[in-house]
């Protein structure tokens, strides 16, 4: 069971970019981190077990989060 959980929201200019990165984010999740596009937001949950986990996964996320970002611009 999850002992950790941090919540992130991310925000963007129109609800059309906001599910455009929640949808390339997805595949990536699993069961780590939970996404929800609500308007021009992404409601993201991270569960772990330990905080050393939850930051990996945070670390791993975020890197994922900048590369979809990067790819929107350049459209």
């Amino acid at each position: 069971m999850s002992k950790i959980m941090c919540t992130m929201t991310l925000e963007y200019e129109d609800k059309h970019e906001a599910e455009v990165v929640a949808s390339s984010l997805s595949p990536d999740n699993e069961d780590y981190i939970e996404l929800e596009v609500k308007c021009s937001k992404i409601e993201c949950v991270a569960k772990a077990e330990t905080p050393k986990k939850l930051l990996h996964t945070i670390d791993d996320f975020l890197a994922c989060v900048t590369v979809a970002e990067e790819t929107l611009k350049e459209k």
